[in-house]
């Protein structure tokens, strides 16, 4: 009884550590600190919240839904992450550029993209949650992804 509660604990402990580390927050924070510098403290805090509002939800719907998603659309698990990669380094070169998802006058919109998504909730991370699910349920998932999330904020 014991053992099975060790190991469940185990499962729960490793799910969370490997969602959060592809998620990446404390590599995040130079960039939303880029993006989001001519906002106000509000403002900020605002976009965060829409951030892991989003965030939150990708995961979640990818987590249940993700493996019918891609097989309807006939996407492989690994094209998917390849795509996905490659839109992330898009979005990034445009980060770097302070090109298009930077609002230089007011700042607002950055939360759901690039924030949300892909820098939180990117195609590493809906990954990560399809494999946990089919791996080890439901429940170590749902554990992963909102314990993530609040480490995240």
């Amino acid at each position: 009884m014991i053992e099975i509660e060790i190991d469940m604990c185990l499962e729960l402990v490793k799910a969370f550590i490997t969602l959060f580390v592809v998620m990446d927050p404390p590599g995040n924070v130079p960039i939303f600190i880029a993006v989001t510098r001519v906002m106000g403290r509000e403002a900020r805090k605002r976009e965060l919240n829409h951030a892991v509002v989003v965030a939150t939800l990708l995961l979640l719907l990818f987590a249940f839904l993700g493996k019918f998603v891609l097989d309807v659309l006939n996407i492989s698990l690994d094209s998917f992450m390849v795509a996905g990669g490659i839109l992330l380094l898009l979005v990034s070169f445009d980060l770097l550029r302070e090109h298009k998802y930077l609002m230089k006058e007011t700042g607002r919109g950055i939360g759901a993209v690039p924030i949300g998504t892909p820098l939180l909730a990117g195609p590493g991370a809906i990954t990560t949650v399809m494999v946990i699910i089919q791996s080890r349920g439901p429940f170590v998932a749902l554990f992963a992804i909102f314990s993530a999330i609040i480490a995240t904020k």
